[in-house]
């Protein structure tokens, strides 16, 4: 799988023959995914938003009200690091 817009990317099973894929429209660049525990989840690092699919085609969106630095998946969970921005 390859993302390469803020709702746009690519899906693949052999890596060879690729298809478009529509993820929900979040505020900046999806820019890193993971897969595990039959999902896919996806994160941008500078927006509270996050999604998630199934099956790599249908995708839902979650708002945290967290900007999210990366994510995991190990052991049965998935982990996000998190940015906490506070007012001065």
């Amino acid at each position: 799988m390859a993302l390469y817009n803020n709702n746009a990317g690519l899906i693949s099973s052999d890596g060879l023959s690729w298809s478009p894929i529509t993820t929900p429209t979040v505020t900046t660049f999806l820019q890193e995914i993971v897969y595990g525990a039959s999902n896919y989840v996806a994160v941008s690092s500078s927006s509270p938003d996050l999604v998630y699919s199934t099956n790599g085609t249908s995708w839902t969106k979650q708002t945290t009200g967290f900007q999210h630095t990366g994510i995991q998946f190990g052991n049965s969970t998935f982990v996000s690091i998190v940015r906490i921005v506070t007012g001065k």
